[in-house]
């Protein structure tokens, strides 16, 4: 769900964004006219935090339009920035995943360290910026080589061997692994009332290049954050295979929160740690924020009119005094004339 910001602190941190864009002309990687040489889009979303400070390449200032990118631990581009200012970069916002978006937005997620990139090599960043919401700017330096390119040999003299025969090479077998991940979680309604029944979806993806081949439980949670291997949810669901690549929906019913507010639902693909994978550390996703709202009574009609009897034309004030959440209003007044107002005033004739 989208957090909202008292008055004060929004304008706040309109004005500092303001501010930022007119001495920064190509913020994240965007320019009034489109995407700045070099920078992909990046998606943006209303969750970031702000990077900027000084960028060395090769032992020297990088120059003028060296690119600086910021990556998610799943590889998702979530800021970039031209060098505009040889020695310097940003600010750059590296931007949060949106999973209420509908599809839902990539990003960092809160606690992940961001990766750094200078024209497409690893930067080495300090101090490191460990991503969360906060809307902040930090100062954070960074220094990166360009790879080194391999030498090629000079030509030799060629001659003409005599042949011999070759033994048959071997070939070494290349191991895979496969790396279950959750893609996503959906629910609906997005907005139920307590104790409504929830539907949920959780959508899970082998990402890795082997196959899995024995059982694994994908378990899902309500106000709970797993914490690790053999986390019981309030509910979970099976699979004994899942091939490189392959994606599955699963289907999940929760039977409703009791309270209203903002609730939390997550996922945990590999729950019970059966299969081995390349990356053991994303198997959690979320949290999926679910708002709850307090049950509508229906409206129960009742009014009174004044006066109640009289020479004609008798003009008659009806007043509703019905109860519960009401959206309009229809008067029949006996005599083939109706009003949708709440309080009309009729007159017989």
């Amino acid at each position: 769900m989208k957090r909202w910001f008292p008055l004060a602190a929004t304008i706040l941190i309109l004005c500092f964004w303001f501010i930022c864009s007119q001495g920064q002309p190509k913020v994240h990687g965007k320019t009034e006219m489109g995407m700045a040489d070099g920078c992909s889009a990046v998606p943006n979303t209303p969750h970031f935090t702000i990077a900027y400070g000084t960028v060395q390449l090769d032992g020297a200032a990088a120059p003028v339009g060296a690119i600086v990118k910021a990556k998610s631990p799943r590889g998702d581009l979530v800021g970039c920035f031209e060098v505009n200012m040889a020695g310097n970069y940003g600010a750059m916002y590296v931007y949060g995943e949106d999973t209420t978006a509908i599809p839902p937005i990539p990003g960092m997620r809160d606690g992940e360290t961001v990766q750094f990139f200078v024209n497409d090599a690893v930067a080495l960043a300090s101090p490191v910026l460990v991503w969360h919401n906060d809307w902040a700017s930090h100062a954070v330096t960074l220094t990166s080589s360009s790879p080194t390119p391999t030498p090629t040999s000079s030509a030799t003299p060629t001659f003409t061997p005599t042949p011999t025969s070759n033994p048959t090479p071997t070939s070494t077998p290349t191991t895979t692994w496969p790396d279950l991940i959750v893609q996503r979680i959906q629910a609906q309604p997005s907005s139920p009332a307590v104790k409504q029944t929830i539907a949920v979806t959780v959508t899970i993806k082998n990402q890795g290049s082997g196959p899995v081949s024995g059982l694994f439980y994908t378990d899902v949670y309500a106000d709970h954050n797993p914490t690790g291997c053999n986390d019981v949810g309030w509910d979970y669901r099976d699979l004994d295979a899942l091939s490189a690549g392959e994606v599955v929906t699963l289907s999940f019913t929760h039977p409703g929160f009791a309270t209203a507010g903002v609730h939390s639902i997550y996922a945990q693909v590999d729950s019970a740690c059966q299969v081995a994978e390349s990356n053991e550390t994303n198997n959690v996703y979320g949290p999926l924020r679910v708002q709850v709202t307090n049950p509508v009574a229906p409206p129960i009609a009742g009014f009174w009119a004044s006066p109640v009897a009289g020479m004609i034309p008798l003009t008659v004030t009806f007043t509703s005094t019905s109860t519960g959440q009401i959206t309009s209003w229809l008067w029949l007044f006996g005599d083939g004339h109706t009003s949708a107002q709440p309080n009309p005033v009729h007159i017989y004739t």
